[in-house]
């Protein structure tokens, strides 16, 4: 989960432009509620993205004509421009996991019920399959089970709320990756922000990334603590953590799960036996 600043963007002429660009047996039709779905993108900012701030859309008789402008965004057509700069200003990773790549556009608020706001750059989200699919249509009218906004929540980048408890109290490695609101200020985006957590498995999703990625890495490790030490270890692992959390913010599971395992006391007296103590690649030993 991230925030991103609010795309830069002229809705009204995206709207305007698509418009004139339909077939003639739909121009009429869109511009019959040209207004209406101005007035709804006015909404839907003034709202901050809540579905309780913008009427459902779906029952106009023009509700599929609109639903269609989205096609606009695909390949060579009017809108692929706006595709391509909202891909770019998340990085390629979903906003709603921050750990997959983007495969495609999520709709903040649905376009079943909201197709006036199909082509809307604050309701476009670059998210996953996995994260699209688990989030679905949801548009729930209680605040504490609506899905964070990327562009008008905003969620820290550079203070921990993600939290990683890398082994359990017997020392063994299974990290329990879960949400410390402390550094979140604001109440509802609290509420949203834990919500969310659950409703996309981020937790398991996490845990499997995070026990993947350190398996690629013991015997690197078991290396550098049999050449160097422990204390090498952790300094390389601690600048690890800072390099990612640069790159990807503070939380991201990938600095988050370092954090986690130099956080425990039992891994600077001995590391190794907490992976299980992984042998090395023949000739790795002098």
């Amino acid at each position: 989960m991230r925030s991103l600043p609010t795309p830069v963007r002229d809705a009204e002429a995206d709207l305007r432009l698509c418009a004139r660009r339909v077939r003639n047996e739909r121009r009429l039709v869109i511009r019959v509620r040209l207004e209406d779905a101005l007035a709804q993108y006015d909404d839907y900012v003034a709202g901050r993205g809540r579905p309780d701030a913008v009427a459902a859309s779906r029952d106009w008789p023009e509700s599929s004509a609109y639903f269609a402008l989205y096609d606009f965004l695909g390949e060579r057509r009017a809108l692929a421009g706006l595709r391509l700069e909202l891909r770019a200003a998340a990085g390629g990773r979903c906003l709603l996991c921050s750990s997959r790549s983007v495969d495609g556009l999520d709709h903040h608020l649905p376009r079943s019920d909201y197709p006036a706001l199909s082509i809307l750059p604050v309701n476009l989200v670059p998210a996953c399959a996995h994260c699209n699919t688990l989030k679905g249509n949801n548009c729930d009218p209680v605040v504490a089970r609506q899905f964070v906004h990327p562009y008008f929540d905003r969620l820290p980048r550079d203070q921990p709320w993600l939290t990683c408890e890398a082994f359990d109290a017997a020392g063994v490695w299974s990290p329990v990756f879960s949400i410390d609101d402390t550094h979140i200020l604001d109440p509802e985006t609290r509420a949203r922000t834990a919500w969310q957590f659950d409703q996309l498995e981020l937790a398991d999703e996490y845990h499997e990334s995070a026990v993947k990625q350190v398996a690629g890495r013991l015997r690197e490790w078991s290396t550098t603590v049999r050449d160097g030490g422990v204390h090498t270890l952790a300094r390389q692992l601690r600048l690890e953590m800072m390099s990612e959390a640069d790159e990807y913010g503070a939380n991201h599971w990938k600095p988050v799960v370092l954090r986690g395992i130099l956080a425990d006391p039992r891994f600077h007296r001995d590391p190794l036996p907490l992976f299980g103590n992984p042998r090395p690649f023949p000739g790795d030993w002098r």
